[in-house]
């Protein structure tokens, strides 16, 4: 158990507060920073801070949600390219240069298609494409371009295949890069990484997991601080940013500490019927629910361990899951965690804690599964428009929507109500577009009382009619 885990929210506050003013009055650049890490590690140690700021980690999903969507579709498809890339490369005799460490693009490419998994906040998109479009201009110097035709490069135009999809995605990164700078969570995360690497924190792992030059500026940085020295001309560690970091962490920190309850999730107006919020409580239980069944086998052993394949099910994977256990940890479920290829160790389990979190979970997800079952009774006892009334919806949807050629195509095929699996799609809806399309034509539909939702036991999309936002059905 650490110092900080069970004081009390009130003297959490009083405490933290007292750090903040002396943060406020702080000279000297060194221990500014030392302070910070110390506020960091307060709060990533006590259940009630924990608590009170875990709300953070799902606003940082919703609003790396758009952003992320758009990475993971150009990583999949550049793996593709990629891999076609480094034949024709070896087809065509083309190799780096051991003498020059710049000319080292097979490599590269060959190591970033071995990641399994990439940050979150910080991109990667220049580590991928770069070495792939320097790739190419290796075949244009030795005049075997043609063999990148059509594939990789237009036949007629020349222009590289890949980089709309890098564009693309790069647009998505700048909206959100600019976006969280204004965040509490954002603020939270850098005062946490700070927190790890300044004082050597087991949480460390997390915030730098890969190795390339971002992660060893802030590692630099981290040590050289702890060290007691702080580079004049820092390249990641600027005190202002630091100081409005802390100030927007700390306001929005200590109200939920002063008044009494005001920041426990339990008491958060949970909104029953929203499907992203349902989801995401169903993997936590689906977690929780493996870990109570080997914790209650054992007779509640102070640590277990759990299968990769008991909990990495239905369509999650390996980092999700991470991600929920890092979260039990946050909220005081245990001390610590670890993965290995195929079993998590769960250390340090806090008994009282755990039966808790188990309790409430199960009570919510119980919540979440009667409203979603009450919402499907309701929209099969909704009138359903007949084929003429739903040409007619379609239309007026296309309009006030403003729908595009696809969306509207899209959308015709999903009128019907009948479940749709991607590959019964047409020529007009590709499957490659499908994801990105999908997205865009539900966000315009959902103010008109519209939903598209995907059924994973049948990974078909489903239709359906909830209701209209108007007066004919909300008296």
């Amino acid at each position: 158990m650490n110092k900080y885990y069970d004081v009390d929210a009130k003297i959490a506050a009083a405490d933290l507060d007292s750090l903040f003013k002396e943060i406020e009055q702080e000279k000297d650049r060194v221990q500014f920073f030392i302070k910070i890490a110390h506020y960091g590690e307060y709060i990533q140690e006590n259940r009630f801070t924990s608590e009170a700021l875990s709300i953070l980690y799902d606003e940082a999903r919703d609003d790396a949600r758009k952003y992320l969507e758009e990475w993971k579709d150009f990583v999949k498809i550049w793996k593709k390219y990629a891999k076609d890339l480094l034949i024709k490369a070896k087809e065509a005799g083309i190799k780096d240069n051991p003498a020059d460490p710049f000319s080292n693009e097979i490599a590269s490419i060959t190591n970033h298609l071995k990641d399994k998994d990439t940050s979150i906040w910080e991109t990667d998109l220049s580590y991928y494409y770069l070495p792939y479009q320097t790739l190419i201009w290796k075949f244009k110097e030795k005049d075997k371009e043609i063999l990148l035709k059509p594939k990789h490069l237009d036949p007629k135009e020349g222009f590289v295949m890949l980089y709309p999809y890098y564009v693309k995605a790069g647009d998505e990164w700048d909206k959100f890069k600019l976006s969280r700078e204004a965040k509490v969570w954002w603020a939270h995360y850098q005062i946490c990484r700070l927190a790890a690497g300044v004082l050597g924190l087991k949480e460390q792992e997390s915030y730098f997991k890969r190795d390339n030059i971002i992660d060893d500026f802030y590692k630099y940085e981290f040590k050289e601080v702890a060290k007691g020295n702080v580079n004049r001309t820092p390249i990641v560690l600027h005190e202002a940013k630091y100081k409005v970091w802390i100030s927007r962490l700390h306001n929005f920190l200590m109200p939920r500490l002063q008044n009494d309850g005001s920041f426990q999730p339990a008491n958060r107006e949970i909104d029953f019927s929203d499907t992203a919020q349902r989801r995401g409580m169903e993997k936590r239980w689906d977690v929780l629910k493996a870990i109570w069944t080997v914790y209650e086998a054992q007779s509640r052993p102070e640590a277990i361990m759990l299968s990769v394949d008991s909990v990495v099910i239905k369509d999650r994977t390996k980092e999700q899951i991470d991600g929920i256990l890092d979260g039990l940890r946050r909220i005081g479920c245990f001390d610590s965690w670890n993965s290995k290829d195929r079993h998590y160790s769960v250390e340090g389990i806090v008994h009282p804690r755990l039966v808790s979190v188990y309790e409430e979970t199960k009570d919510l997800y119980r919540k979440f599964a009667e409203a979603y079952e009450l919402r499907k009774v309701s929209a099969k006892s909704d009138k359903l428009p007949n084929k003429r009334e739903m040409a007619k919806e379609v239309t007026r949807l296309k309009k006030e929507c403003d729908l595009g050629p696809k969306e509207h195509k899209l959308l015709k095929i999903l009128s019907n109500f009948k479940r749709k699996r991607t590959t019964e799609l047409t020529d007009d809806v590709p499957t490659d577009d499908y994801k990105h399309l999908k997205m865009e034509l539900a966000n315009k539909i959902s103010k008109e009382g519209w939903v598209i939702e995907n059924e994973k036991e049948r990974i078909g999309l489903v239709w359906k009619y909830y209701y209209r936002l108007d007066k004919s059905h909300h008296s």
